[in-house]
Order: structure tokens, then sequence, then C-alpha cells
């Protein structure tokens, strides 16, 4: 008997997504990230239950600190339904974090969903300043 060789076979493969964000300060460009991300996500309705959550991290270095704020904020939305539209800082140094987030559980019947993001990577994370101008580069695993 011949085998079947018509057909197909999954195979592994590394899918990548990535946003560019700058700002003038350290704390507006950890809410441009966030607002990247977002907006990576596809567009997310709110919704009317209001939530709000204190965001405390601490991190060994400040692109840890980003790589896990923007991870928290990933997880906020896939676990808990929760999209914060105002994300303001009481606290941001280069390790530690204290951020005010509030929003609503996101509508799902009224949202779509361009992708889903699966994990923020530190492929290639660095934050830079040049001319008073923050950047970074981050990749999703998607």
């Amino acid at each position: 008997m011949q085998p079947n060789v018509t057909g197909y076979t999954f195979i592994e493969h590394t899918a990548d997504l990535g946003l560019r964000a700058t700002a003038t300060t350290l704390p507006d460009l950890f809410i441009q990230a966030a607002r990247g991300m977002y907006a990576l996500l596809g567009q997310l309705e709110p919704g009317t239950e209001p939530v709000e959550k204190i965001l405390q991290l601490q991190a060994p270095d400040t692109e840890s600190l980003l790589h896990d704020w923007l991870s928290e904020l990933l997880w906020e939305v896939d676990g808990n339904g929760r999209l914060f539209d105002a994300l303001e800082f009481e606290w941001l140094d280069e390790q530690h974090l204290t951020a005010r987030c509030s929003g609503t559980v996101y509508d799902t019947a009224r949202s779509e969903r361009s992708i889903e993001i699966k994990a923020v990577t530190y492929h290639d994370l660095r934050i830079e300043k040049h001319d008073g101008i923050y950047q970074v580069t981050v990749i999703f695993d998607i």
C-alpha cells in the first residue's frame, strides 16, 4: 500500500510584530508604547463597566520595567478583559513604577481583534535617548 502523499502538515514558525514609540519623557514613552500595543490588538470598544487598578512594578533595569509594564497591560486585556484608556504615573524611575490605570471592561460584542499577541519579547528591546527624545522598539510574539 502506498503512503498518502497528499495533504499538509503544520510546522513551527516564529511570527513577530513590532512598534516603535517616541516621546520627550520616560512616562510618556511608556504610555505611547502601551497605546501602540493596544492599537495592534485591533478595535477594542470600551464597555460600560468601569475599572481601575494601581500597578506597582519593579525590575532590574528600564527595559525590563517597560517589558513588564506592557506584559501586565496585555494580561489585563487577555485575562480580565480590562482596557485602560487613562494611564497616569504616580512614580516612574529606571527600576520602579506606580501607575493608576482606569478604563472599562471592553465590549467583546462590539470589538474586533486584529491579532492575538502571545507575549512581549526582549528581542532588541532598548530604550535610547537622543537630543531629548526617548525612543524604543518593542517586538511582540504573535
